[in-house]
């Protein structure tokens, strides 16, 4: 029997094809707790199908949904906040698409799943958010600029002794995630032609998926040092 995974899928986008591939590499089991990290949507080909597989989820694994910029800017064009120019901009235009061309198209229980995602999640060992977090502020007390829209950096200091932090948000132009002393970005493009990665945190592995669905490589936190060497 194997034991109950802990795992975090980076930023989305869209990349339904890519996340098919990555769910079925997985093999998730009803034990598993899959974290979403955000950016669930726009950009790439079909958000809607992506929303869709992830409402599925739920019902196969303990699924945790973290809220990504993008989120909180579909959210508030829908219930009126924001002109959805500045959503187009963002590569809205794609998701409108897949929800046929209108606004009110979009079923109240896509919109629900969205304002239902968390600021973050944690484990003792773990912190999972989208974007980052700020230094020496407490989580209950992060401000959403930093948790949804902050820039990852590599040289950026550990938040916390002990614990490591997961987030996306950043891309990485290698197609690979970066780790380094207390975080762990898994952002690598999936919407610009590259990569959708899954970090399995309970084996030190990660897969990753093209955004055409082809299947590219499952590799250890190890052979990715190898890499970043």
């Amino acid at each position: 029997m194997t034991s109950p995974r802990l795992m975090a899928i980076g930023d989305i986008h869209g990349c339904d094809r890519a996340l098919e591939t990555l769910l079925q590499k997985l093999d998730i089991t009803s034990d598993d707790t899959l974290i979403i990290l955000g950016d669930m949507i726009n950009r790439g080909a079909n958000s809607r199908r992506v929303i869709e597989m992830l409402l599925e989820m739920q019902k196969a694994c303990h699924l945790v949904t973290i809220k990504g910029n993008h989120e909180e800017m579909v959210l508030e064009v829908v219930k009126g906040r924001k002109p959805a120019h500045l959503w187009m901009e963002y590569g809205g235009k794609s998701t409108l698409e897949s929800y046929g061309g209108s606004i009110s198209n979009i079923p109240k229980s896509h919109i629900d799943f969205m304002e239902d995602c968390l600021p973050y999640f944690e484990t003792e060992q773990y912190v999972f958010t989208h974007a980052n977090l700020e230094p020496g502020v407490a989580l209950g007390d992060q401000d959403k600029q930093y948790l949804r829209w902050q820039k990852f950096k590599k040289n950026q200091p550990v938040w916390e002794e002990g614990r490591t932090v997961v987030v996306g948000h950043t891309p990485q132009s290698s197609g690979l995630p970066t780790l380094i002393d207390g975080w762990m970005c898994i952002d690598t493009y999936a919407y610009a032609g590259m990569m959708l990665t899954a970090a399995d945190l309970t084996n030190d592995l990660f897969y990753q998926t093209h955004t055409n669905g082809n299947f590219r490589a499952t590799f250890s936190y190890d052979e990715l040092r190898m890499l970043m060497a």
